[in-house]
């Protein structure tokens, strides 16, 4: 495990090769509390919705000093959810892949948390797209089941 995460750390100096390694990036960043770096990791329109629901947030906190963005990574943190076990890609495209996470002690008697997560690439790089429920600014139920019913 300490392995994995000196490792993790210093792929995530440089730019990540492949959407897994994007996402363990990403995850490790949370767990550091190393908001820039998560940031990096997420495509720009999901930034920006973060962005504005964090701003709402704060708003309705009385916090207007706080930063927005940290404001939703704190809330989305790894530790909630921990350790990491595995990341595939599940399926993949030519510009995109969905990556199948699991998470959490998985031990007897405890669930797993496993979800898909939409990697694209971006500028040069892999960045995440991970779906987002309708309260932070994320697509509806029905915008979901149009997606799934999409060619």
């Amino acid at each position: 495990m300490v392995l994995l995460c000196v490792w993790t750390a210093a792929a995530c100096q440089r730019q990540p090769a492949g959407p897994e390694a994007v996402y363990r990036c990403f995850y490790q960043a949370l767990l550091e509390k190393d908001w820039d770096t998560a940031v990096e990791r997420l495509a720009p329109e999901v930034v920006e919705r973060l962005r504005q629901t964090g701003r709402r947030m704060a708003r309705l906190l009385g916090r207007a000093e706080i930063d927005p963005l940290e404001l939703m990574l704190r809330s989305a943190s790894a530790e909630l959810v921990q350790p990491l076990q595995a990341v595939e890609v599940i399926r993949r495209g030519e510009a995109t892949a969905v990556l199948q996470v699991t998470a959490g002690p998985c031990r007897e008697g405890q669930k797993c948390a496993v979800s898909d997560v939409t990697a694209r690439w971006h500028d040069g790089s892999w960045v995440l797209v991970p779906r987002m429920p309708p309260l932070l600014g994320g697509a509806t139920r029905a915008d979901n089941q149009a997606e799934k019913e999409a060619p």
